[in-house]
C-alpha cells in the first residue's frame, strides 16, 4: 500500500494515541516511551515500539522504508477496583479487539494482533493489575521519492 501520509514513527505513534484516547476515555494516561512509568495516572496504557525489522518484501513504490513495527500497549489498573483481576481481564480483551485490524487512522498496514498477557514488568509496583498487549504492523517510513514511481 502506498503510504502517502506517514513519513515519520513519531507520526504514527502520535496517530495511535489519539486513536486510543477516542475510544478509551477512560484512560488519564496514553503515552508512547513514558520516563516515570511509577508515576503514571491510573488506568494508564503505557505504549511502546518493542522493535522493528525490515519488510522487504513489501515495496510501497514510492522510496520508503516498509517495516514490519512491533508495538506494546500496557493497560494499568489500580488494584484498589473492586475486581481488578477481572476488570484488567476485560479492559484487555477489549482493547486487543479495538486494535485488531486496526490502522488508526491513518496509512498504514491493518494491525496483527500478537497476543496479551499478565504484565509484571515492574514488581515494584505492586499497587496495579497490568496486562500487555502486543501487535504488529507495516508501516513505511521516510519520505517519498516521486522519481521512484514510474
Amino acid at each position: 500500500m502506498a503510504n502517502t501520509e506517514i513519513g515519520s514513527i513519531e507520526q504514527v505513534f502520535a496517530a495511535i494515541e489519539s486513536a486510543i484516547k477516542a475510544r478509551f476515555p477512560e484512560f488519564k494516561c496514553v503515552e508512547f516511551h513514558r520516563q516515570d512509568r511509577a508515576a503514571s495516572p491510573l488506568p494508564a496504557c503505557l505504549l511502546e515500539l518493542s522493535e522493528f525489522t525490515g519488510a522487504n518484501d513489501i515495496d510501497p513504490g514510492t522510496g520508503q522504508q516498509a517495516v514490519n513495527a512491533r508495538f506494546e500497549a500496557r493497560i494499568q489498573i489500580s488494584f484498589r477496583k473492586k475486581n481488578p483481576q477481572i476488570e484488567i481481564r476485560d479492559l484487555a480483551t477489549r482493547f486487543a479487539a479495538f486494535v485488531r485490524l486496526n490502522r488508526f487512522g491513518c496509512r498504514i498496514g491493518p494491525a496483527q494482533l500478537i497476543g496479551g498477557w499478565p504484565d509484571d514488568y515492574e514488581p515494584k509496583q505492586d499497587n496495579i493489575e497490568a496486562w500487555r498487549i502486543e501487535w504488529e504492523q507495516a508501516v513505511h517510513l521516510g519520505e517519498q521519492d516521486e522519481s521512484v514511481r514510474d
